[in-house]
């Protein structure tokens, strides 16, 4: 699981250098409190129009500002945020698989399914099913501190 997290913050800050602008977008301004607020609250039912007005910008100018700041748009972005974290939660708790997509913001069992297998090629118990050790948080806790 660790090791997870590891190689997810590597790969980001791979690519970091390939996609964000010299301005350092992601580092303050609007971008980067839609990025927050977001994260923040990963299981809210964010909407396009609601994270523009919250950066203050025009829906489109956000969109074009949002991608060129992280390489994807404001949904692709919170959909792999909200699949990363349901990988960790997966690999870390015992919870339940719908438990963990409503944590995320998928609060339909179906609709999570095939969003965390478009993700990561595969069903979310069999990537359960890839951790030879128990879970490593209690019922509780939070394991990902994001």
């Amino acid at each position: 699981a660790w090791l997870l997290l590891v190689l997810g913050r590597l790969g980001r800050l791979a690519t970091a250098g390939q996609v964000l602008p010299a301005t350092g977008e992601l580092a303050t301004g609007p971008i980067a409190d839609a990025v927050l607020a977001m994260e923040e609250r990963l299981d809210r039912e964010w909407g396009l129009g609601e994270l523009a007005q919250r950066a203050g910008l025009n829906r489109s100018y956000f969109v074009r500002r949002f991608k060129r700041a992280t390489g994807l748009s404001p949904m692709a972005y919170l959909a792999r945020r909200r699949a990363e974290k349901a990988a960790v939660l997966l690999l870390t708790t015992d919870r339940p698989i719908a438990h963990i997509g409503k944590q995320v913001g998928w609060h339909d069992p179906n609709y999570f399914a095939r969003r965390f297998r478009q993700a990561f090629g595969m069903t979310a118990r069999a990537y359960r099913g890839q951790l030879p050790t128990p879970p490593l948080a209690r019922e509780g806790e939070d394991p990902v501190r994001w």
